[in-house]
């Protein structure tokens, strides 16, 4: 789960027709780079009104259940990578302590990209796919693409912990895929994307896919292995994230089956 500036931004030709036009009228780069994020919603808003259907059927909502779900996700996310990070530092592999350069604005970064990778990962395409190949298939495929699109180019990303970012991404996106038909709205995984990369850079301060992040606590990375303790990348390259991440694969999956109406069943009065 990649909360940076996503490396595979829109190339259809609307896009770039877009972007070229604003550099033609010496709208330079750094004014460009909300373009994707204002992009994707529009387009998914035009796909739904070509079918005739409203932004609440592409999984977005402002009810309380909604809001509700968001911040069970947000917790959950939290405490994925807390446990990750918990075994990183029980092992030797970091040590921790409060950072002088904390502020505020720091716990506050990253919703608008993990927004947009929900929409692109989990948003209309993702929901044609369920409803063509049914969820399982489209959920592998859509954890193919997450792998893909967050693999490559990656900063202090090579050999071994290449292997293990990348499972470890896939195995995000699979959970993260499992959480929408749970209950058909992009709550629960939008928060628990957030959640995951809130606590991992604005709260704990590790590296994200390779980028500082100025958190509340400074980690000191000690000499073990990338693979082992992430490093330079950050968690997400640790051998650790994938035996939590696979684990919380397994128990949302299993969750789901018993349940049988979803993760979290709202009544219909929350979700009113």
């Amino acid at each position: 789960m990649d909360p940076g500036v996503p490396r595979s931004l829109p190339r259809k030709p609307a896009y770039c027709l877009v972007s070229r036009t604003l550099k033609q009228q010496a709208v330079d780069g750094l004014a460009l780079s909300p373009l994707p994020f204002l992009f994707l919603p529009a387009v998914t808003g035009g796909c739904l009104r070509a079918r005739r259907e409203a932004i609440v059927d592409v999984g977005l909502h402002s009810t309380a259940g909604w809001m509700r779900e968001a911040a069970i996700g947000v917790g959950l996310g939290a405490a994925l990578m807390l446990l990750v990070a918990g075994l990183i530092v029980a092992t030797g592999g970091a040590h921790v302590r409060l950072n002088a350069d904390w502020s505020l604005t720091s716990l506050l970064s990253g919703a608008w990209v993990v927004l947009w990778e929900e929409l692109l990962f989990r948003g209309f395409v993702f929901q044609r796919l369920i409803d063509g190949v049914g969820a399982l298939a489209a959920i592998a495929v859509s954890a193919g693409l997450f792998a893909v699109a967050h693999g490559g180019g990656n900063p202090g990303l090579d050999g071994t912990a290449c292997v293990v970012a990348t499972v470890d991404t896939a195995l995000g996106a699979v959970l993260l895929g499992l959480a929408y038909p749970r209950t058909g709205r992009l709550a629960l995984p939008i928060g628990i994307h957030f959640g995951w990369h809130w606590a991992q850079g604005s709260v704990l301060g590790f590296d994200v896919s390779g980028a500082e992040h100025a958190g509340w606590l400074l980690p000191e990375l000690t000499g073990r292995p990338q693979w082992f303790a992430g490093r330079d990348f950050g968690p997400e390259a640790s051998i650790f994230a994938v035996l939590v991440d696979a684990t919380a694969v397994l128990l949302m999956r299993r969750w789901k089956a018993q349940s049988g109406n979803g993760l979290l069943a709202v009544p219909a009065s929350a979700a009113a």
